[in-house]
């Protein structure tokens, strides 16, 4: 779903927000996702190793996680050449879903990335 959104957005078809998750707790969705706690531990290790792509995505989703798969995809995408950039907007992700929930989990740390990424303005 976030990979359409997002074709959509860069061809210019949608211009609102992220689809948002029906409910904000993730045992009821049977996620098993990683908390975003340790999801900003990981960030900050791949920013400190200077890491490339190929690098993030085991970090980012050792059990292979589909909804965090399909996330990380989507998110690539304006990213593909410039990680350290994404990896900057993940930690800032991380730091949002923790403030609103200090049980946040990954998945939402993503979101949370995925929208503060549509919120950046760029020069026409």
């Amino acid at each position: 779903m976030a990979i359409i959104w997002w074709f959509k957005r860069l061809l210019g078809l949608s211009t609102g927000e992220a689809p948002k998750v029906l409910s904000s707790d993730p045992r009821l969705h049977g996620c098993t996702a990683m908390s975003a706690a340790e999801a900003l531990q990981r960030v900050n290790e791949l920013k400190k190793a200077n890491s490339q792509w190929p690098e993030i995505w085991q970090p980012m989703n050792p059990d292979g996680d589909a909804e965090t798969l399909e996330l990380l995809i989507g998110f690539r995408g304006p990213y593909m050449f410039v990680p350290h950039l994404a990896l900057n907007v993940l930690q800032h992700g991380c730091e949002r879903a923790l403030a609103d929930s200090p049980v946040a989990n990954q998945v939402q740390a993503l979101r949370e990335a995925m929208r503060a990424d549509d919120k950046v303005v760029r020069p026409k």
